[in-house]
């Protein structure tokens, strides 16, 4: 059975400001049911199978999404409320560039498939993966994004080893806080570590 367009062309007056996030928190509208709608493992959306290609509907979409405590997800309204799946996460993060924080230190840069901009810090902070794939880092509401390929390998190229806990960790420094990449194997040679007590 064909489901409607989430919300139809409201959606460009719910998330309409690129400036400012609606207060999705605040709304607790019922459970309206499931929408044929995912997000696939490369961070594209699609609905009923097709494409959503335009990024403003992409993004306009994204910030109208919040991950709840029963781990599912949901497109959320004032008055409605549709839950959607996803199959890793939902963001992807497409880029990332260093600058330098107020204290002249290190401050990495991320973007997402949706534009959003974060630093990595204490609010945004990187999450090690145990599978081994790429890290993820929270984004908002309980979403979180995974780097992208290209972005862990350059951000791998960058990176510093740390000795944490008898374990030899992979990372980077970002507004002073430790950013872990990954565990490294503990027979790891010909390269420089720094001890270093978490």
């Amino acid at each position: 059975m064909s489901t409607p367009f989430p919300f139809g062309t409201r959606i460009a007056t719910l998330a309409d400001d690129d400036n400012r996030l609606p207060p999705l928190m605040d709304w607790q509208p019922p459970l309206c049911g499931d929408i044929d709608m995912r997000i696939d493992r490369r961070g594209e959306w699609w609905h009923e199978g097709r494409h959503v290609a335009h990024p403003r509907v992409m993004r306009q979409l994204s910030r109208l999404l919040r991950r709840e405590a029963d781990g599912m997800y949901y497109l959320v309204t004032p008055v409605e409320k549709w839950r959607i799946q996803v199959e890793d996460q939902p963001f992807i993060i497409i880029d990332a560039h260093r600058e330098l924080d107020e204290h002249g230190g290190p401050a990495w840069w991320l973007m997402t498939n949706a534009g959003d901009r974060l630093m990595l810090g204490n609010q945004h902070r990187l999450e090690s993966d145990s599978e081994g794939r790429p890290p993820v880092v929270e984004i908002r509401f309980g979403l979180q994004a995974r780097l992208g390929n290209s972005v862990f390998m350059a951000l791998i190229d960058c990176g510093e080893i740390r000795s944490i806990d008898a374990c030899h960790e992979l990372g980077l420094e970002s507004n002073g806080v430790w950013q872990p990449l990954g565990n490294l194997p503990p027979d790891t040679a010909d390269m420089p570590i720094q001890e270093f007590s978490g």
